[in-house]
């Protein structure tokens, strides 16, 4: 095994943080939904790797959601954005 595969910075856990778990929160946070679980995952990674994901990931607002209601929401996943 590679030392990488060892190191808690590793890329794929930065990327699966901040690309995946932040917006899921983020989104979730939109229409009312609590995620307890994902934001203990996000606030532990953010401690071990010493990156604020919460500001670093890819936020709801970054991706234009903030404003949407849980229609406009759906409709992103199932048409895609334009």
């Amino acid at each position: 095994m590679s030392a990488d595969f060892r190191k808690l910075d590793h890329r794929y856990l930065l990327e699966d943080i901040g690309y995946g778990l932040v917006p899921i929160t983020s989104i979730a946070k939109v229409i009312g939904v609590q995620t307890p679980t994902i934001d203990s995952l996000i606030n532990i990674a953010s401690i071990l790797n010493n990156v604020n994901h919460w500001e670093a990931g890819l936020t709801a607002k970054k991706i234009g959601m903030l404003d949407n209601d849980l229609a406009k929401i759906k409709s992103y996943f199932y048409d895609g954005l334009y």
